[in-house]
């Protein structure tokens, strides 16, 4: 999970300076005299302890894992942490990248996102393949994959006399490859004059784009400059709560089924909209991959990734509301607090269910009852948790924790936060009936709690 932090923050920062625009924080730091320079280096520092944050999450994740799994067998702190070190060296790198994105006009959007997503892998391909990176790859290496290779063949060297043959990234094919003859011990990862030169390359591409940042963003305020057609005047007037507030919550006269329906279908695409294309590709590849690969993979690791991968928009249920302050535009509307809250937890049910759905038919047909009652659990306990905590907190951030260190330890195999439990070593009726329960228990406290505060 460690590996795709770089990949995951760098979406994950990529929207600060649409948010800050969107809510004139920008436009007021900018005419003050921090400027654009300090903007984004406080943008870089605030962005690279974020990372930091989730990669603390990681770290405590794995020491408990460690524990779990391999009782009595200790490393010393050195050797835990010396494989996390390389990649904190990295994130900085990642969270510069993703305010030079921002900053250029045409890569904020799908294009820049594709193109990141190119290079990131290309650079684990390359960084893969080549036995000495040079100094310039190592630079610009912001998976840190370079550095951990070079650590472990390194120490691999020291034990056996010969460098590793073969090093499998990611859960690679090991099929065909000769047993192995030795153990590695490991005492951590040592550093080399190479490391050091590779880190300070780093550090100067990464100041060096935070830096150059700067005047691309003033360029870019500057050309984005658009005049809205008359007849769109005032709905433009209406950006800040417009799209919040517009979401059909209004009495429908034709009938109470098409109320139920419009409301629904508004919210998803409210929750759907502000996605990036390489994001919704990526959604629809997981599903795929649902359908096609194995299901054992599937139930264990795909699914919870996929999930995973929507967190963004979990995160929002029930949180968003406050942070755009629409809720006493909506509370003037009858009953209007109590159908959003619905629509926004069944849009979220939805999302889960379309996820899982490949899963579940796959389930069906080789007759796992119990598996599909399972997934139908979590399908309704995921977005019933994301309504909980941000109705009740108010932020996005708790369940965003909360989701990646559930996420984290199933992946593990810790069977107890299994809450999407579906393979047949592993699923619980019993557990399946108490995260149903939970979630039935937290959206209603959610709903009770958002219609309680307008009484």
């Amino acid at each position: 999970m460690g590996f795709f932090l770089p990949l995951i923050g760098f979406f994950y920062l990529k929207n600060t300076l649409a948010f800050d625009e969107k809510s004139g924080v920008s436009q007021l730091i900018l005419s003050s005299p921090i400027g654009n320079l300090r903007y984004m280096l406080g943008k870089l520092c605030s962005g690279t302890l974020l990372l930091y944050c989730f990669t603390a999450i990681v770290m405590t994740g794995s020491f408990f894992m460690m524990l779990w799994h391999f009782p009595g067998q200790y490393l010393s702190a050195y050797g835990f942490l010396s494989p996390f070190l390389f990649l904190l060296l990295s994130l900085p790198f990642c969270a510069a990248l993703a305010l030079f994105f921002e900053s250029v006009r045409f890569l904020r959007g799908s294009f820049g996102s594709i193109i990141f997503v190119i290079a990131f892998f290309s650079v684990y391909v390359v960084v893969s393949m080549v036995e000495e990176p040079s100094f310039l790859l190592r630079s610009f290496d912001f998976s840190g994959t370079s550095f951990i290779y070079q650590g472990i063949n390194r120490a691999a060297l020291e034990q056996s006399g010969a460098p590793l043959d073969v090093l499998l990234f990611l859960g690679s094919a090991a099929e065909g490859l000769p047993t192995p003859t030795m153990h590695l011990v490991f005492n951590g990862i040592s550093v080399s004059t190479a490391d050091i030169q590779g880190f300070a390359g780093m550090l100067c591409v990464t100041l060096g784009l935070a830096v150059l940042s700067a005047p691309l963003y003033s360029l870019s305020n500057k050309l984005s400059v658009v005049k809205l057609p008359k007849k769109d005047a005032k709905k433009g007037m209406a950006t800040t709560v417009g799209r919040e507030a517009a979401t059909s919550y209004a009495p429908v006269s034709p009938s109470a089924k098409n109320m139920w329906i419009r409301g629904i279908f508004s919210e998803l695409s409210l929750m759907l909209s502000g996605q990036p294309f390489i994001w919704k590709l990526i959604s629809l590849g997981a599903m795929i991959a649902c359908l096609f690969m194995d299901l054992g993979m599937v139930q264990i690791y795909i699914l919870p990734l996929a999930l995973l991968w929507f967190i963004n928009v979990y995160s929002a249920m029930g949180s968003r509301e406050h942070q755009h302050d629409v809720l006493k535009y909506i509370s003037t509307i009858p009953n209007g607090l109590l159908r959003q809250i619905i629509f926004s937890w069944a849009s979220g049910i939805i999302i889960s269910l379309t996820l899982s759905f490949p899963v579940i038919l796959r389930m069906l047909f080789l007759g796992q009852t119990v598996g599909v009652f399972a997934c139908l659990a979590g399908v309704v306990f995921l977005p019933s948790l994301a309504l909980f905590l941000g109705e009740f907190t108010k932020t996005q951030r708790v369940f965003e924790l909360s989701f990646i260190v559930i996420t984290y330890v199933i992946l593990n195999n810790v069977t107890a936060f299994m809450y999407i439990g579906i393979h047949p070593d592993i699923v619980s009726l019993s557990r399946s009936f108490i995260y149903l329960f939970a979630g039935l228990v937290m959206g209603v406290a959610a709903v009770l709690k958002r219609t309680g505060n307008a009484v």
